[in-house]
């Protein structure tokens, strides 16, 4: 019996691929009986690419044989690609199989630029992802394995998550009923609280950077242009803009220093297209055009476009999505314990209980109370003897 490395189900010797994720399998040597790497068939490959990532394109054009990585090539010595995830600004992600740990991995790799300086800022930006994401251990926020270089590619590893990211799920369901919104939601500012509380803040959150595995488990990923809030400097020069426009907070979008409220924003904007779907903007459906409505009008609440969406949870969207950063929660904490305060279908369970004042004595009780007083003085002069 083998092992499958994803999922640990058994399998026969015999199969290529595990019966439960179709995650291929490690094949015993006919001379050795050692594990060797799972090749995957062709026919095989091509179909997994096709289901995560679209049909296989190289994603790199140098035309060198260290970049041009295909499913069944090893990448060194110890990295067998098994399919191409996706391609982003930085590189390429791809499904692996680590021989030396005998586990599939994901690998991602910088895309090789013909401008050393670009080059030099892409190398800077993923070093500084390896560092950022090793600062914070979340069960939502993943975690970086290592940091290497092959033939003058460098290269991170990090777990590989059996399942879709939130922009594809998205895509394919258009919206999601709020009872599994939710549950998605409040792990991802559970990853996002962990990340600030050790003074990072992401600036690219979206859809795309967020994994959801087979068992509805959120994963926070992609801390490229991350910023430390904790650091003395910042990654990116004042007026530079940088991030994905379609989910950026209007501060960022103009250059200025931004904090964990940038990404509580981009936060209201994911929760809103899991609610009602994607929505465009009045003066066309362009990024640019969304950004520039949303830096001086807050969107439209949710019950305008869905009148089922509850109030509590319409409310709470709406104040992430101010565009005056002082009007939003100003931390995830805040926004973690308003989303407690929401059941399963989005209803308030309870509001916050207003602080008990006092009784305020009124003046026209002053006359009763010296009548008693005074008629308790004349009861005991009349008793004494």
């Amino acid at each position: 019996m083998v092992k499958c490395p994803n999922c640990g189900s058994s399998a026969p010797e015999s199969a290529r691929s595990c019966a439960v994720c179709a995650t291929p399998l490690p094949r015993p040597s006919v001379a050795t009986g050692v594990l060797t790497p799972p090749i995957p068939p062709r026919a095989q490959t091509a179909a997994d690419a096709e289901t995560v990532a679209g049909p296989f394109v190289n994603p790199f054009s140098t035309g060198s044989g260290a970049t041009n990585l295909v499913p069944g090539q090893t990448f060194g010595q110890r990295y067998q690609i098994i399919s191409l995830l996706g391609v982003g600004g930085m590189g390429a992600v791809y499904h692996v199989w680590d021989s030396e740990l005998a586990l599939s991995l994901a690998l991602k790799v910088i895309k090789p630029d013909s401008d050393p300086l670009a080059t030099q800022e892409l190398e800077r930006r993923f070093k500084r992802e390896l560092v950022l994401a090793r600062q914070v251990t979340h069960t939502n926020v993943i975690r970086i394995h290592d940091l290497g270089e092959i033939d003058g590619i460098k290269y991170i590893t990090m777990p590989f998550v059996h399942g879709t990211d939130l922009a594809r799920l998205l895509a394919a369901e258009g919206k999601l009923p709020i009872s599994r919104a939710l549950p998605l939601a409040r792990q991802m500012v559970s990853g996002l609280r962990a990340a600030h509380e050790a003074g990072i803040v992401h600036r690219d959150l979206k859809p795309a950077n967020i994994l959801i595995d087979d068992s509805e488990k959120a994963v926070i990923t992609d801390f490229g242009i991350a910023r430390s809030t904790s650091a003395g400097t910042f990654a990116t020069a004042a007026g530079a803009i940088i991030g994905t426009l379609a989910y950026m907070a209007p501060e960022q979008a103009t250059g200025k220093q931004v904090d964990q409220r940038a990404d509580i924003y981009a936060f209201g904007l994911i929760l809103s297209e899991m609610l009602v779907g994607k929505r465009g903007s009045s003066g066309g459906d362009t990024a640019l055009a969304l950004l520039i409505e949303r830096a001086t009008h807050a969107p439209p609440r949710l019950r305008t476009v869905d009148p089922a969406v509850p109030e509590g949870l319409d409310a709470l969207v709406a104040r992430c999505l101010a565009p005056d950063p002082a009007a939003r929660f100003q931390t995830t904490g805040e926004l973690e314990a308003a989303l407690d305060r929401l059941d399963a279908e989005g209803h308030e369970r309870y509001a916050p209980a207003p602080p008990v004042e006092p009784p305020k004595r009124s003046a026209q009780w002053l006359p009763v109370a010296g009548a008693v007083v005074l008629a308790s003085v004349r009861w005991r002069r009349r008793e004494a003897p």
